[in-house]
C-alpha cells in the first residue's frame, strides 16, 4: 500500500513570526513561584499517600475480614450458570 504525505511536508506555523516552539514559562514569570507552588504540591502529594495507607490498614484488619453468606454464594452460581 502507497501513501503520500505530501500535505505533511509543506506545513508551517500559522503566523511567520511565531515558532514551531512553545515557551514553557510566559514572559514576566517569576521564578520563585515554582518553588513557593512546589511546597503544596509536596504536601498534598504526602497526604494522599497517607490517605491511601492508612485506608488500607483500616480495611485489612483481621475483624473485617470477607464473611460470605450462603445466598450470596447461590446467588454467584447462579449468575454464572446463567451466562451458560
Amino acid at each position: 500500500m502507497y501513501f503520500q504525505f505530501t500535505l505533511f511536508l509543506c506545513t508551517q506555523p500559522t503566523s511567520p513570526d511565531r515558532g514551531w516552539l512553545i515557551p514553557f514559562l510566559p514572559d514576566g514569570f517569576a521564578a520563585y513561584l515554582i518553588l513557593a507552588s512546589s511546597v503544596p504540591a509536596l504536601l498534598l502529594t504526602i497526604l494522599l499517600f497517607m490517605d491511601q495507607q492508612i485506608t488500607s490498614v483500616i480495611v485489612n484488619r483481621s475483624e473485617h475480614k470477607l464473611k460470605v453468606n450462603i445466598l450470596q454464594l447461590v446467588f454467584l452460581y447462579g449468575i454464572k450458570v446463567e451466562e451458560k
